[in-house]
C-alpha cells in the first residue's frame, strides 16, 4: 500500500511540473511579468527532476519485491517520469540531428 501511495504522490509531482511550466508560459512575452516566467520555468525543471528520481527509487523497491505479476501496472506508472525523459532525449537527437560520438 506504501508503494502504491508512493506512486500516486510520484505521478502528481510529474504532473505539477508541467503544471507550472504551462502556467509560467502564459507570462513569457510580458516583460514586467518576465521573472515569473523564469521562476515558473526553474521550478518545472526541478520538480521533473525529482519526479524522475522518485521515480527510480520507487521503481527500484517494487521490483525488489518477489511479486511482480500484482504490481505491473504500478511498476508501469512509477516508470511514466523516466520514459517521458528518455522520449524527449530521443526525439531531441532525431528532430535536431545531435551527434553524441
Amino acid at each position: 500500500m506504501k508503494l502504491k501511495k508512493n506512486t500516486l504522490y510520484l505521478l502528481l509531482l510529474f504532473f505539477a511540473s508541467f503544471l507550472a511550466y504551462f502556467v509560467g508560459k502564459d507570462f513569457q512575452f510580458d516583460s514586467e511579468l518576465k521573472v515569473i516566467y523564469t521562476v515558473m520555468k526553474y521550478l518545472a525543471a526541478a520538480l521533473l527532476f525529482v519526479s524522475v528520481f522518485a521515480s527510480v527509487s520507487t521503481t527500484r523497491e517494487m521490483i525488489s519485491t518477489t511479486e511482480l505479476k500484482p504490481k505491473a501496472l504500478w511498476i508501469i506508472l512509477a516508470l511514466l517520469p523516466i520514459l517521458f525523459c528518455i522520449a524527449i532525449f530521443i526525439l531531441s537527437l532525431t528532430v535536431y540531428k545531435l551527434q553524441l560520438f
